[in-house]
Formats: structure tokens, C-alpha cells, sequence
């Protein structure tokens, strides 16, 4: 006799079905290969070959992740620090007339930036923070920086920090589901 429970109405069911048992839930080729990760023999070729653009794609997005990461490391650092260039740096943001806090405003979120594309929770963030701070580079070479050819080195920056941060939407959306709940 199968045991009974009750469900959230407080009347009586069984606790299982004998009628269907679990095993013939599956057919015979599945239960005679389920694992938890398949035989990839097994699996059929279009599967085969998407699971393998898939790995490429993933870690041709992870060197690009820390290319550009130890970039944005090194590029924060500098004008944090002063460590090249220091006056052409310091010239160029005073042409905005808002003082040196920007240049260490800019040069902070750079450098967070370029440290959380290194880890994989923070990637996809830190690739829409980067993107956000080289959108702002592109306006500014438009407008107040010369020449305007310059602003192409930064829209290409934002166009490599949202295609990491559209691969990376499930990582964001996982973070921020953490914070707006």
C-alpha cells in the first residue's frame, strides 16, 4: 500500500503513481545513456559542432575579456599615478574645465572597470561601465578634443564592451536580480 499524503487542500493523494513508473518516463536509448554530462558520440553532429562554437566563442570572449581588462588595468593606473604623459593627460582633461578630480573620477571607474572584466561575475557589469566611460570618450573627442579621427578608437571600445556585455546578459541579469529584489 502506498503511504498517502495530504496536498495544501488537506484532502488525500498518493505519494506516488504506480500506475506510471519513472523509468518509463524515458525511452530505452535515454536511460541506457544518461549521465550527467552526455557521451558527445551520442549526441547528433549539428549538436556536436554548436557545442563546439559555443566553447570557441566563449573562450575567444574570455581573451578578449583579458586583453582588454589588463588594457583598462594599465590605462587607470597611468593616469591615476601619473605614470606617462602625465602633463598631456592633465592638459587634456582641463580642457573640459571641470578640474583634476575628473581625471581621477575617469581614471577610477577605468580601472574598476578593467578588474572586473577579469572576473566572471563581474564582467558583463563592468563591460556596460567601460562602455558607458568610452561613449563619454567619443563625445568628448567630438566636441572638445581634436581631432574628431580620434573618437574612432573609442567607438570601437564600445562596440567590443557591448557585444561582451550582450554575451555576458546572463551574468547581469543574475547580479542584478541579487540587488533590485
Amino acid at each position: 500500500m502506498i503511504p498517502a499524503r495530504r496536498n495544501s487542500a488537506g484532502q488525500n493523494r498518493p505519494a506516488a503513481c504506480p500506475e506510471i513508473p519513472l523509468t518509463a518516463m524515458f525511452s530505452e536509448s535515454t536511460r541506457a545513456t544518461s549521465t550527467i554530462l552526455p557521451d558527445p558520440s551520442a549526441l547528433p553532429a549539428a549538436s556536436r559542432i554548436a557545442r563546439r562554437r559555443r566553447t570557441v566563442g566563449n573562450v575567444l570572449l574570455w581573451v578578449l575579456q583579458l586583453l582588454l581588462g589588463l588594457f583598462f588595468v594599465y590605462g587607470g593606473l597611468n593616469k591615476l599615478l601619473g605614470l606617462q604623459q602625465e602633463q598631456e593627460i592633465a592638459a587634456n582633461f582641463a580642457k573640459f574645465g571641470l578640474g583634476p578630480w575628473f581625471r581621477y573620477f575617469v581614471a577610477t571607474l577605468e580601472l574598476l572597470g578593467g578588474l572586473g572584466l577579469l572576473v566572471p561575475r563581474l564582467a558583463g557589469v563592468a563591460a556596460l561601465l567601460l562602455a558607458g566611460v568610452m561613449f563619454g570618450a567619443v563625445v568628448s573627442h567630438l566636441t572638445i578634443l581634436k581631432p574628431a579621427l580620434y573618437a574612432s578608437i573609442p567607438a570601437v571600445l564600445v562596440c567590443l564592451f557591448v557585444l561582451i556585455a550582450v554575451a555576458r546578459r546572463a551574468e547581469i541579469r543574475a547580479l542584478v536580480g541579487k540587488w533590485v529584489r
